[in-house]
């Protein structure tokens, strides 16, 4: 290198020197980009000497080369990626200004601090596996069951179902004048609905509906979803066997049926040959045209079809032409596709013009009617979506509520780790280490367990909705429901975002009282000590957490309390050995007549049946009709709820009428004056001062008189619920004109279950081959599915509040044994000066006591001022059920206790010699 560039390159370094930035990069450097420049000249001919003076003159004065890497505040940092950064503005004519430098150089020195603080951070982290592994733990169960909750909630309301193209999809709802949305419309509406619609085309609707299925080998029975021709058009759902239906509905054609894929396989054993089989729906002839595929079972939640049947051929072969032109008949629920350009706004405001043209011209079916139009999704429109604001609602309470703790559980641990690492922090301070960087720091390492939680919460939820699925119990059927609950980007995001507000709630507090720390104190102490107004912090932090785990506790012993009353309270009779069995006979009209007829020879013959102590019929529990009822001397009627019973119904379920006399005797016959029982809580509505007996009600819309012959015992009509105020009314099925297609028969046995079962599907199909024994279960299980909303709540529950109370055991833990720790060398002088170990548990123990006991008063408290806002949800119990406070208070006064005593314990069985000399 010359001597020329050597100066320009002294003289640089001279003015870097006088302005404050002294790195030797910075030569080198300038230097090779010199050395490029003369290399480019030379290659253009010019002598050596030229082509130094021109690459130095490009360059320009070395005092504006060094006023570019000019900074106001710190010196030049030693980073090669500033250095390279900068040059390169600077050697091709655009040197920095002072003040971009700066910001740029800030900028990178805070991103490679902050990866420098997390190394740090995972390297401090993995030499305290205990303290880190409790932390990502505490995380990984809150986020992990929070997100779990939220991806089975996503997977229930907003997902779309199985095998469907969601894609523009959306469903159609009736809006009645009271505002409640229903998914429910009638087909005639929906006629004019695709007909008229331009914004959602092409539009199809479904129903659903029970058949009988009809084979070689007997009588089964189906669920059977009635569709318009295009509905597997609309939905995009290939067959996995043979075509969609066919447009055009001809009577001489029998009808076309697409059967499910699980059916396929179980009825059919997956013959390739079933495109165009014969087979019976309902006791219509009918051809099978398709096999849907294995994933699809419908558009809903709750759908599990069997059998799919145009709507247009199933009414014109049963005769039943009132399906698709009766406009009262809601049925249907519509689907569609937006059309190219048209949004679900747009969709809505055509349909509500529809609805306005529809109302003026069928103002006696369709006044006050209007049509919603939502984006779907598996629960759209349906009763899940109509709870979705109130899920929603119940799980952000829960999972603030849990969020909560957990941060203040995470809070004390971070405080105690500031505590015992006080000296460090103060030596770090002297050193010349900012609070700033040493927030930082303490940051980074929040952040490192943050993400080891939010990994194991990932972990969590995506396994806990798996297992959900797997213990869902079957419906009737016996088909077990599977919904999609697989946590997506969404319930990704969720869980990583709930960790990231961990991460920021539990170190703003410790990061913070770093600022309060007085260095020569921390410097002059040989033993990590807890000021005084942090061992208040952190007790104070444990009784929240303790109040806030009580409340989930109470909470979810009211729902177990609520679910066991309702489970044997209300019911009035003994649920073991009673089998429930529901046949179903074919729904076409002139087989109603018949299905009076067949429940005669049924009923004898499972009378006839060893091992068989009684038989009835009715309606199946929890099925009753709402009826309008009232007294002569009654101007508005009372809506109640009512079913048909067969003979001796009141004696199979091992009951005496209260008054009177039971219904369904041989007396009351078809031709006779019609009679009905009811029970104590409407006889005392409607006649409160003398005997309903011989009373006349007035039933239905028509006020047919009907006799009271008898009084029953509340609780044995569908309610199920302890403390319920149902009241209902039992006809005599022999007297009903026409009974339901469906009955269940009540049979109470004294042989075995596998004994009886067997006998009772083969006695009926002995009988009427052509009955269809829809389902078997026993009270036990019936009773159970009628519960099943409320088991989940309890179930919920269970799970937040178990997973809270061991956060806050655990928090109760680390305080008591941070304290002892701290407070060691007092216990070690107090046990050398004559103390026994009992006085030392009993001062541990005490101070513990004290901080849960007010936690548990505080909780009790927040359950019964809560407990009035869900009053109405509980069965039996009240908000502050004295059982449900004292179990509580057992569970968590137990668990303090023994959280508090074995570090009371360990202190107290140490040796104070050696404590001393350790202090």
């Amino acid at each position: 290198m010359s001597m020329l560039i050597e100066a320009y390159l002294s003289r640089l370094e001279c003015e870097l020197r006088e302005r404050g930035v002294a790195d030797p990069r910075i030569i080198d450097e300038v230097r090779e980009h010199l050395v490029d420049a003369v290399e480019a000249s030379l290659r253009r001919g010019l002598s050596t000497e030229a082509a130094e003076r021109e690459a130095l003159v490009r360059f320009g004065p070395p005092e504006t080369i060094a006023a570019a890497f000019f900074s106001t505040s710190d010196s030049m940092p030693n980073r090669p990626g500033i250095v390279l950064s900068s040059l390169g503005g600077v050697l091709r004519g655009n040197p920095l200004h002072p003040r971009q430098y700066h910001v740029s150089s800030n900028l990178s020195r805070l991103l490679e601090s902050t990866l420098q603080d997390l190394r740090v951070g995972a390297r401090i982290l993995w030499q305290a596996p205990a303290f880190s592994g409790t932390i990502a733990l505490l995380i990984a169960l809150i986020v992990g069951t929070n997100s779990s909750a939220f991806s089975i909630l996503h997977g229930l309301i907003s997902k779309p179902a199985p095998g469907i193209n969601a894609a523009a999809l959306v469903m159609l709802g009736a809006v009645r004048a009271e505002g409640m949305p229903t998914p429910e419309d009638s087909y005639s509406n929906y006629l004019d609905y695709a007909a008229e619609a331009r914004t959602v085309q092409p539009l199809a609707a479904f129903g659903f509906e029970r058949m009988t299925l009809g084979l070689k080998d007997g009588t089964y029975a189906v669920e059977a979803t009635l569709v318009s021709e295009n509905y597997f058009d609309v939905l995009d759902v290939r067959l996995a066997r043979g075509r969609h239906f066919d447009a055009a509905a001809n009577e001489a054609r029998p009808l076309q049926a697409i059967v499910s894929y699980r059916v396929w396989e179980q009825q059919f054993n997956g013959d390739e040959d079933i495109i165009g089989r014969p087979v019976i729906l309902n006791g219509h002839g009918a051809e099978i045209v398709g096999v849907a595929p294995p994933q699809f079972r419908g558009v809903t939640f709750t759908e599990y079809t069997d059998v799919w049947v145009p709507f247009r051929s199933y009414a014109i072969a049963s005769g039943a032409p009132e399906l698709i032109t009766d406009r009262l008949d809601a049925r249907v629920i519509g689907v569609g596709r937006l059309a190219a350009g048209a949004t679900v706004r747009r969709a809505q405001a055509e349909f509500q013009t529809i609805s306005r043209r529809m109302e003026q011209a069928y103002p006696k079916t369709n006044k006050g009617l209007s049509i919603g139009v939502a984006p779907y999704t598996v629960g759209a429109l349906g009763p899940v979506a109509r709870l979705a604001p109130v899920l929603f609602a119940l799980l952000t309470v829960i999972s603030i509520v849990a969020l909560v703790i957990v941060c203040l559980n995470v809070t004390n641990l971070m405080l105690a780790r500031a505590a015992a690492r006080q000296r460090d922090v103060a030596i770090r301070q002297s050193l010349g280490a900012s609070r700033g960087r040493i927030f930082r720091q303490q940051l980074a390492e929040s952040i490192v367990i943050s993400l080891a939680g939010a990994v194991a919460a990932m972990l969590v939820a995506m396994w806990l909705p798996q297992m959900v699925i797997r213990l869902l119990p079957p419906n009737r059927a016996g088909v077990r429901l599977a919904p999609d609950l697989t946590a997506d980007a969404q319930v990704l995001v969720y869980t990583a975002v709930l960790s990231l507000i961990a991460a920021f709630a539990f170190t703003a507090l410790p990061a913070l009282r770093i600022r309060r720390v007085e260095l020569v104190e921390s410097l002059r102490a040989s033993a990590p000590t807890m000021a005084p107004g942090r061992l208040r912090m952190s007790r104070a932090l444990v009784v929240v957490q303790v109040a806030l785990a009580v409340v989930l506790l109470t909470s979810a012993g009211l729902a177990y309390r609520s679910l066991a009353l309702a489970d044997t309270v209300d019911l009035r009779f003994d649920k073991r050995n009673l089998l429930l069995v529901t046949v179903r006979a074919t729904a076409s009209a002139p087989m109603r007549e018949r299905n009076q007829l067949r429940l005669g020879p049924l009923l004898e013959r499972a009378r006839a049946i060893a091992g068989v102590a009684a038989v009835s019929f009715a309606s199946a529990p929890g099925a009753a009709f709402a009826t309008p009822v009232r007294t002569s001397s009654a101007d508005d009627p009372m809506t109640v709820d009512s079913k048909m019973v067969g003979p001796d119904y009141m004696r199979v379920l091992g009951l005496a009428p209260l008054a009177g006399r039971e219904v369904g005797e041989d007396r009351d016959r078809p031709s006779g004056p019609r009679v009905a029982a009811i029970n104590a809580n409407l006889a005392a509505a409607l006649w409160p001062d003398r005997s309903p007996i011989g009373q006349r009600l007035l039933v239905g819309d028509d006020r047919e008189p009907v006799e009271i012959v008898g009084v029953v015992p509340d609780g044995i009509l569908g309610t199920f619920r302890a403390g319920s105020r149902s009241r209902f009314v039992l006809f005599a099925a022999s007297q009903n004109r026409a009974l339901p297609v469906e009955t269940t028969f009540y049979i109470r046995h004294t042989a075995k279950l596998d004994q009886i079962a067997p006998a009772i599907r083969a006695a009926f199909k002995d009988v009427d081959p052509q009955t269809a024994v829809v389902y078997m279960r026993t009270m036990e299980t019936e009773v159970q599915t009628l519960t099943a909303g409320m088991r989940l709540v309890d179930a919920v529950l269970s799970v937040f509040a178990v997973v809270c109370v061991l956060v806050a055991v655990i928090g109760l833990y680390a305080i008591v044994a941070y304290t002892v720790r701290s407070r060691s060398r007092d216990f070690g002088i107090r046990l050398a000066l004559g103390a026994t170990r009992a006085d030392v548990v009993q001062l541990v123990l005490g101070e513990s006591v004290l901080m849960a006991g007010i936690g548990l008063v505080a909780g009790l408290a927040l359950t019964a001022a809560a407990g009035q806002v869900f009053r109405t949800l509980l069965v039996g119990v009240t908000p502050t059920d004295p059982a449900t406070f004292a179990t509580v208070l057992a569970i968590v006064g137990g668990l303090a206790l023994l959280a508090a005593y074995v570090p009371a314990w360990r202190i107290a069985h140490a040796d104070p010699a050696r404590t001393l000399r350790q202090e």
